[in-house]
């Protein structure tokens, strides 16, 4: 649940808090992680439970709005095969990006709703994967650059 820090927090890998993300209610009552700044990036680990399927389906919930909205990039990312899903894995490089979309969070139709983005993991072996997000730049550019995340769930 990214809409709220604390339960949120130990699940983040990497993010800059100061000046990229922060968790917030842009509406009352409607809390997210929100982020206006093209180039912020966040890494989320996602355990991922044992299961007799052979794909999976990462669940991503964010916000989509008609006006100042950005594009994100979202990236589910995995170990190589066998190897364990610490934080130095990441960090040392030692991965392999198994899917990646780009989702524009600004559409059309006059109405602020709660989208879901899916993406298929068609790996077994995983026990974990690392979900990178980053805000990139519009074309043309755009005056507002907000990308609000409010959950994430394996099915």
């Amino acid at each position: 649940d990214l809409r709220n820090g604390t339960l949120a927090q130990p699940w983040i890998l990497e993010g800059n808090f100061s000046e990229d993300w922060d968790f917030g209610e842009d509406v009352p009552g409607k809390p997210g992680l929100i982020s206006t700044r093209v180039g912020a990036r966040l890494v989320v680990k996602v355990p991922i439970t044992k299961s007799p399927l052979k794909s999976r389906t990462v669940n991503v919930g964010l916000l989509k709005s008609y006006a100042n909205m950005g594009i994100v990039s979202i990236s589910l990312v995995g170990p190589p095969q066998q190897q364990s899903c610490n934080a130095a894995a990441f960090v040392g490089g030692h991965t392999k990006t198994l899917v990646t979309l780009k989702v524009d969070c600004m559409w059309s139709a006059k109405a602020s709703v709660y989208d879901v983005v899916p993406l298929q993991l068609k790996w077994q072996h995983l026990t974990c994967v690392w979900i990178v997000f980053e805000v990139l730049p519009s074309t043309p550019p755009r005056s507002t650059n907000k990308v609000k995340l409010i959950d994430i769930n394996v099915l």
